[in-house]
């Protein structure tokens, strides 16, 4: 998808805007005239919320999104009613990642697709365990492509680009390279949980950031401290940042 290039309206769709995330207001709403022909009407539409720094591409996506019938797009005063989120982001930044964290922490169960150009395999870890189910390249992907990404994000399947999930299979295999060289034996999980133990978080914001229950962290932690012979967590982080791992 062109950033760049606004796209027709769907044919079925009322022109006009919803609220955008950072507050501000568009003009009016948009919504579909009803299901096309054909299409599964038993099965409800998905409520989703659009999250997006760049306003061409908020307002492309809905006007692309708001004529499709398996999609029930939401006004950002709504988001808490979501049932999937929609990033998009041309190059994934660290603020992109806040707002993603910023809503997952009050709404941890509901997923989110992820649409980018490119992302850092470490910043892609991050966003999968802030509740990322699914990355999409951000040129390549057709809006059928996101409705359907999103579909199966509400059924909680996956679908992650080979454009993405190749760096991050070579990323994981170097970390548990170097774990393994420095005679450590941690795996990728306990890497990462030291890693944001090292950034100053305590075991409940790792358990939110990552997914796990804060008991599940703390076992992590002590199985960590234990394998390395070292007396605590700060030991633990100043031992892998010795070790080249952090």
């Amino acid at each position: 998808m062109n950033t760049r290039e606004r796209p027709a309206l769907h044919p079925r769709v009322r022109v006009a805007w919803t609220a955008l995330p950072d507050g501000t207001k568009a003009t009016g709403d948009m919504r579909p005239y009803g299901r096309p022909a054909g299409s599964d009407a038993s099965r409800p539409p998905v409520s989703i919320v659009i999250l997006t720094d760049d306003q061409l591409t908020y307002e492309g996506a809905v006007a692309a999104l708001s004529g499709d019938p398996d999609i029930e797009l939401l006004p950002w005063e709504s988001h808490e009613k979501a049932q999937v989120v929609i990033a998009f982001d041309e190059d994934v930044s660290n603020a992109m990642l806040e707002r993603i964290e910023t809503f997952t922490s009050t709404q941890p169960d509901v997923p989110v697709v992820l649409v980018a150009e490119s992302v850092s395999a470490p910043r892609l870890m991050r966003a999968i365990g802030l509740g990322v189910i699914s990355v999409l390249p951000h040129r390549q992907a057709s809006f059928a492509h996101i409705t359907k990404a999103v579909v199966a994000a509400r059924k909680g399947q996956s679908d992650v680009s080979p454009q993405f999930l190749g760096p991050l299979i070579r990323y994981l295999r170097r970390l548990d390279q170097r774990s393994s060289e420095a005679g450590l034996g941690l795996n990728a999980r306990e890497v990462s949980v030291l890693g944001l133990l090292s950034d100053g978080l305590d075991t409940a914001q790792i358990a939110h950031r990552l997914n796990y229950s804060e008991r599940t962290i703390k076992s992590i932690i002590h199985t960590v401290v234990n394998n390395l012979g070292v007396n605590n967590r700060t030991h633990a982080v100043a031992y892998a940042i010795r070790a080249g791992l952090l």
